[in-house]
């Protein structure tokens, strides 16, 4: 379901630059999406060739002065628990939660 309208959110956006040919998009390691499917869904949707990279997630604890990424404790459906990896608080997110539509190539 997130796949979909997330999906739908890029075709009109990268549809505003004409006929496109191909989208290459950045899926921030905390976004809540797997890579794979969105790529799958677009492509089904479009016929477009997709490129996806992961952006590896960026926190900071401010207890230790701690920056870097998170340790993942749990993902479901709809939630990912993280916490900082040196003193297991729960760290403010910098960057990684985020889908980013990076490039678009058009006819």
């Amino acid at each position: 379901m997130h796949d979909s309208i997330i999906a739908h959110k890029i075709m009109d956006e990268a549809s505003k630059h004409g006929k496109v040919i191909s989208i290459a998009i950045e899926i921030g390691e905390l976004a809540g999406l797997h890579d794979h499917d969105l790529k799958s869904t677009l492509k089904q949707m479009t016929g477009w060739d997709v490129k996806v990279k992961e952006k590896k997630a960026i926190v900071r604890c401010g207890k230790f002065g701690f920056e870097g990424r998170p340790k993942i404790l749990e993902r479901t459906h709809d939630a990912i628990m993280f916490e900082c990896p040196k003193c297991k608080n729960v760290p403010r997110l910098i960057d990684g939660d985020e889908v980013v539509l990076k490039q678009i190539k058009v006819e």
